[in-house]
C-alpha cells in the first residue's frame, strides 16, 4: 500500500502532506517525518497507534524489534489517525489515503506550511522562529528532496536488524 498522511505539529502552525510506501519500516518512516519537519537527526523519535507508543529510535535506525515493524503491518485505511513524537515535539498523522497506488513519486512532501528552523529541538524555539516579522517560506522542492535522499524503505535492513538488536544465524553443517 501506499499512504498519504497529514501530519500537523500540535499546537504549532505547521504541516506536511506526505506520501510514503507501507513497506517502509516504523524507525524509517518516523525518520521520514522528521526529516520532513527538517529536525535534528538526534531527536528519539516514537509513533503511537492506538493506545501503543513504539520507540522508533533515532535517525532511522531502530532501538527494538518494533521499530522493524512496517506501517503495512499496522492495517491503516483512510482517516485512521496515529500520533508522532520527535523529542519535545508531538505531531498528529491522519492517514488520508490508503491505495495500492498513489500517482506520485515516493516519499513526496505535496504541500505544507511553517517552516522549521534547522535543528529545532523544542515548540518554543519553533514558536520564536514563526513569530518573527520575516520568516522565509517553505520550500517544497527541498523537503522532497530530504526525503528522496533517504528513500521510500531501508536500504540496508540488515544494519537495522543488527542495531535494533538482532544476530546474525550461524549455521553448522554435520
Amino acid at each position: 500500500m501506499q499512504y498519504l498522511l497529514k501530519v500537523d505539529l500540535i499546537e504549532g502552525e505547521c504541516w506536511r502532506l506526505l506520501a510514503v510506501d507501507g513497506k517502509a519500516d516504523l524507525a524509517h518512516l518516523c525518520w521520514l517525518l522528521s526529516s520532513a519537519f527538517g529536525y535534528s537527526g538526534e531527536l528519539a523519535l516514537a509513533l503511537g497507534v492506538g493506545d501503543r507508543l513504539l520507540a522508533a529510535g533515532r535517525a532511522g535506525m531502530p532501538e527494538g524489534s518494533q521499530g522493524l515493524t512496517t506501517l503495512d503491518a499496522l492495517g491503516l485505511g483512510a482517516e485512521d489517525r496515529l500520533s508522532f513524537i520527535a523529542g519535545q515535539m508531538r505531531h498528529q498523522v491522519r492517514v488520508m489515503k490508503a491505495e495500492e497506488r498513489l500517482w506520485c513519486l515516493i516519499p513526496s512532501c505535496l504541500i505544507g506550511a511553517g517552516l522549521v528552523p534547522e535543528g529545532a529541538e523544542d515548540l518554543e524555539g519553533v514558536r520564536a522562529f514563526l513569530d518573527q516579522d520575516e520568516v522565509p517560506s517553505l520550500d517544497l522542492r527541498a523537503v522532497t528532496n530530504r526525503l528522496r535522499a533517504i528513500g521510500s524503505v531501508r536500504s540496508n535492513p540488515a544494519e537495522a536488524l543488527r542495531h535494533a538488536g538482532g544476530e546474525a544465524l550461524k549455521f553448522a553443517m554435520k
